[in-house]
């Protein structure tokens, strides 16, 4: 909008501020504008009367708005609609006149031209009516030469008859039926109501009105719009009835459309005027938009009228007040779109959605019913777009169908258009009130002074801290030089120089003087000044600030010698740095982030060889090992977020050799500084003691190997001599037939063979490698069960006394195995007092959490404890240490193996769990077996039977025997015949496959485990059990294949038998597994 500004305390009231569109208005330039007043857009034409109404306005310091003719600048003239505004100063006097100009040269014309059209439309009905009776006169001529349409209508019967002419005007082709209802079908839906009137009071006996009507018809088969002009009367008989109507009909439609756009633009022209006197006097943009919605749709005769704004993404609109006509209600609130059709979406791309019947358009007809619930069975609904983006909506709405002419929607565009310029001119005037406002708040609450001027370098304004602190009355500093009396006189010449140079370059000022106060003490201030420049660059006036800073001068002196004092401890303890730099015996380096090196110390040359500046800039991965290099780059990242990181790495001599150092590095900003420490004596100390601590292991280890290789060989010579001097004696009395002492002789060898096999479960058992068959287990019941040995073998000098849990949870564990780790320890327990005491059984359910399983190196879960605890003499915690390790005793020589214990652990590890031992000198000793809980039910064991007892085979069922050793197979087939069984023995995994691949009926396979032929027995029965899926396995191993069979945990259907066995468990074994199926 075109504004400007004058001065009035100026002489002649200049203008001294323009904006770009005045100068667009007007053709004039700025520099064409300021400084003059605005008479130059007077002329010749401009009426006096206006021009001394503004003077008037001037001298009186009050407002005005009228419109004037004024002059551009090359003489065209136009209207301009005047608003003159005066804006007081803090004091209330008038400063300076703010004007707006709006053009409404069409406006004017178009009123000029609307009075010129009525009176021309006065002559032209005048004319009208002489025409019309001379065309009565030459009625037959003019139907002829006009090509004017007759019509005959027969009121009786409802025969209407139509000339040839006529029929064409209603949309029919020359041979098209027609009658009476194709005539009222034709007629346009807004006209037929008052054509069918018009027809109605010319045949009506009473009023025998003449008939003279226009309306608009549908093309019966063309479906043209056209506009017909009927005129006809009605002839009635002597009763006074209508029996007859003849008439004629003429196509009006291009005078009737010229009739109806003048008819409208007048209608747009009055409305505009109309608007423009209405919203002239209204300072609120809500009143203004109601207003305009008041006279839009008074002119459109409407139901509704109002704005509202759009939400897209929600699909709503947001009404705060609308225009209603009588009896409609307002829709002031929120409404979803959605809920009255599918338009949305032409409103969402900016389009306007005009419906003129609900009912019938496809986006609305499904909602019609809620359309016609709140008035709107037509609507427009018109975005208003600014900047590419719609601001707000437009809505028109009418309570029941009608059409929307083009004039129409024009004529709601441009009301909205100046609605939007109206609002947009109060928004810009209450905004620039507001801002001044604002300022003069500001500069006011500030503890700043503030100043202005204009630009001359008059000061003509100042708040009121600047007055409080000079102690002067306002408007006593204003001028050009009045300000430099409260300057100190020292700093007045540097401080007016500088002032006259920015009001010579419109730089901006900035300087620092002393200013007296209302006491007489000067203080330091820091005066700052900016031009405030028109769009065109024009500087319009100066606004400044006074700040204090006189205490801040007297911080920046102390803060001068501090800093003075700062840097002579900074430079010693940097001679003090520069000297631990350079004689310390550490590396000492800065590096960036990405690891190159920004200084080194001189340390550098005499561990790595390198001179300081051959290393800088270089990284440090260029001189590291490579295997050290992922190690230093997560030193590096943690030194950049940690406050200290440690490594130890190798570094490159230039010799080609490393060196060990071992850093210690902390961040500083982008930098990383670090301490290199050379270690690499004290690595190569600690690897030589590595290699002797291997070295010494190594002999340690063969040192077992021999005690292990010698204690066997002793023990075995000894069970093989007791063996084979049985069997001899046996053989040598049987030749005698001296058959009496068999039995004893056969006791003996079976007791050697005994203490053998237990020798070697022992060493398996150490080894971890032994065979388990492991079963759900009552550990208290096994307990119970072994009590009776266990107190025969301790003696009556030892009490024992077992504990045991209530609820005691199951173990999956080898029945045997824990029996005699249980008895070992006892045995243990009782040697540890000589002179009797008392051990205790106890059991107990454990729940390990993560610090308990680590203390005792088993994962987390539940356990079962089995504890043996005796009153001996303890141990100390170095013959605990060693307590596990095989061939380690205390006891005599003679006296013990060193297995006992070994044995134990690697029962423990090898069923899952644990072995722990809690003792000390004098109080006792504790070892505990920690075994997994198993979730199920422990499995009930009877005493085996006898061979003689074990129940019989059935008829027909066979066992396949495969093992390499014919010994052991003579044994089983021995067993199985014995029991009834039919037994087919193989020597190798290829002929037993070959049996198993057979259609030959196989109850149960005891297999070797190490066989010939290609496969080992767990092999050879994974194979069979492809074609036999339910074939029952018996594994028999005389040695350590655990890991072959399973490492203890086989499949369903499948068990195992550590050789040597006792004939009688073999057979109850064999009835076992076969009666399972």
């Amino acid at each position: 909008m075109p504004m400007i500004i004058t001065d009035p305390r100026q002489d002649d009231n200049p203008i001294i501020f323009a904006n770009g569109a005045f100068c667009r208005l007007t053709g004039y330039v700025l520099e064409e504008i300021l400084g003059h007043n605005c008479r130059f857009l007077q002329g010749p034409e401009t009426d006096p009367r206006d021009v001394a109404r503004i003077r008037a306005a001037v001298t009186e310091q009050r407002g005005i708005e009228l419109p004037i003719l004024n002059y551009r600048k090359d003489g065209t003239t136009f209207w301009n609609q005047l608003l003159l505004a005066p804006v007081e100063d803090a004091r209330g006097e008038v400063a300076y006149f703010f004007a707006s100009q709006y053009d409404v040269t069409a406006d004017t014309r178009q009123l000029t031209a609307l009075r010129g059209e009525n009176d021309l439309l006065t002559a032209e009905q005048a004319a009208s009516a002489d025409r019309l009776q001379f065309s009565e006169t030459v009625l037959r001529l003019a139907t002829e030469a006009a090509e004017i349409g007759t019509w005959d209508l027969d009121v009786t019967t409802g025969t209407l008859i139509w000339s040839p002419r006529t029929k064409p005007m209603f949309g029919l082709s020359p041979d098209a039926a027609y009658n009476l209802a194709t005539f009222v079908e034709t007629l346009h839906p807004e006209d037929r109501e008052a054509t069918m009137a018009a027809l109605a009071a010319m045949i009506d006996p009473v009023l025998r009105a003449p008939l003279d009507v226009e309306y608009r018809i549908v093309g019966h088969e063309d479906e043209v719009v056209r506009w017909l002009a009927s005129k006809g009367r009605g002839l009635f008989d002597e009763a006074g009835r209508c029996v007859r109507a003849i008439g004629v009909v003429r196509e009006v439609t291009k005078r009737a459309e010229t009739d109806l756009a003048r008819r409208e633009e007048e209608k747009r022209r009055t409305t505009l005027l109309e608007l423009n006197d209405r919203l002239r006097d209204i300072q609120d943009p809500d009143e203004l938009a109601y207003t305009a919605c008041e006279v839009l749709g008074t002119v459109l005769g409407v139901s509704r009228v109002g704005y509202g704004v759009i939400d897209k993404v929600a699909e709503t609109i947001t009404i705060q007040r609308d225009w209603n006509a009588p009896g409609i209600e307002s829709l002031a609130g929120v409404l979803h779109f959605r809920d009255y059709g599918s338009y949305v979406e032409d409103l969402k791309r900016g389009e306007t959605a005009i419906v003129s019947d609900a009912t019938l358009d496809p986006r609305t007809r499904d909602n019609a019913i809620a359309l016609e619930g709140i008035s709107a069975l037509s609507f427009v609904n018109m975005p208003l777009v600014e900047h590419g983006s719609s601001v707000a909506l437009l809505y028109v709405n009418h309570a029941v169908a009608r059409s929307w002419g083009e004039t129409e929607v024009a004529l709601m565009r441009e009301v909205a258009e100046r609605v939007r310029l109206a609002t947009e001119r109060l928004r810009s005037e209450r905004a620039l009130r507001a801002s001044e406002e604002q300022f003069r708040v500001l500069t006011q609450a500030i503890p700043n002074q503030v100043w202005a001027a204009r630009p001359d370098g008059y000061l003509y304004w100042f708040n009121e801290q600047a007055y409080a602190y000079a102690g002067t009355q306002p408007g006593s500093m204003d001028g050009t030089t009045e300000w430099g009396r409260i300057v100190h006189p020292d700093d007045l010449p540097s401080a007016g120089g500088a002032w006259a140079r920015s009001l010579a370059t419109g730089a901006v000022y900035e300087t620092e003087f002393r200013i007296r106060r209302s006491d007489g003490v000067f203080r330091w201030f820091l005066v700052r000044a900016e031009p405030v420049r028109s769009p065109d660059g024009a500087i319009l006036q100066w606004v400044g600030t006074n700040t204090d800073i006189d205490e801040r001068r007297s911080q920046a002196a102390e803060l001068a010698e501090l800093n003075a004092s700062l840097e002579r401890r900074v430079e010693e303890r940097t001679r003090e740095r520069d000297r631990t730099w350079s004689v310390s015996q550490d590396l000492m380096v800065v590096i960036d982030a990405t690891g190159a090196f920004q200084a080194l110390s001189l340390a550098a040359t005499r561990i790595l060889g390198w001179q300081p500046d051959e290393m800088i800039g270089r990284t440090v991965f260029e001189f590291i090992h490579p295997d050290d290099v992922a190690l230093t780059v997560a030193a590096l990242n943690e030194a950049i977020g940690a406050e200290l990181a440690r490594v130890e790495n190798r570094y490159r001599h230039r010799d080609g050799s490393y060196r060990w150092l071992s850093w210690t590095a902390a961040p500083e900003g982008d930098l990383i500084y670090a301490t290199g420490r050379n270690v690499t004596a004290e690595k190569e100390q600690a690897e030589a003691l590595l290699r002797a601590e291997e070295q010494l292991r190594q002999s340690q280890k063969m040192e077992a190997v021999g005690q292990l290789t010698g204690g066997l060989a002793h023990d075995f010579n000894n069970l093989l001599a007791g063996i084979s001097g049985s069997l001899e004696l046996m053989q040598t009395r049987m030749s005698q037939g001296r058959l009496k002492d068999i039995d004893r002789y056969m006791s003996a060898a079976q007791g050697a063979s005994k203490r053998a096999a237990a020798l070697t479960h022992r060493l398996l058992a150490f080894s971890r490698r032994q065979t388990l068959d492991p079963k759900p287990t009552d550990v208290n019941a096994l307990v119970n069960g072994i009590e009776d040995l266990i107190r025969r073998t301790v003696g009556p000098a030892v009490e024992v006394e077992v504990v045991g849990a209530s609820g005691l949870w199951p173990a999956l564990v080898d029945p045997p195995q824990l029996e005699n780790a249980l008895l070992n320890l006892c045995i243990n327990a009782r040697d540890a007092m000589p002179d009797g005491g008392r051990i205790t059984i106890e059991t107990g359910n454990k729940w390990l959490d993560r610090w308990a399983s680590q203390k005792h190196d088993i994962p987390e879960g539940q356990y079962l404890s089995l504890c043996v605890t005796d009153t001996g003499t303890g141990m100390s915690p170095d013959i605990i240490a060693k307590a596990f390790d095989p061939f380690f005793t205390t006891k005599p020589i003679g006296q013990g193996t060193g297995l006992g214990l070994s044995m134990i652990y690697g029962f423990a590890k090898q069923s899952g769990g644990q072995v722990r031992i809690y003792s000390e000198v004098g109080d006792g000793t504790t070892v505990c077996l920690y075994l997994p809980r198993h979730y199920g039910r422990a499995t009930e064991t009877d005493p085996l039977a006898g061979l003689s007892e074990a129940p019989r085979a059935e008829q027909g069922e066979t066992v396949l025997v495969v093992d390499d050793e014919p010994t052991v197979r003579m044994l089983v087939t021995e067993v199985l015949e014995d029991l009834g069984y039919t037994a087919i023995e193989a020597a190798d995994s290829a002929s037993g496959l070959k049996v198993l691949q057979s259609d030959v009926r196989i109850d149960l396979l005891v297999t070797d485990v190490g066989l010939p032929g290609g496969m080992n027995g767990r092999q050879m029965a994974d194979a069979a059990r492809v074609n036999r899926p339910d074939l029952k396995v018996l594994f028999i191993t005389g040695y350590a294949e655990n890991a072959v069979v399973g490492n203890g945990h086989l499949e369903p259907g499948m068990a195992v038998l550590t050789k040597p066995f006792v004939v009688e468990t073999l057979g109850v074994r064999i009835r076992e597994m076969i009666a399972q199926g």
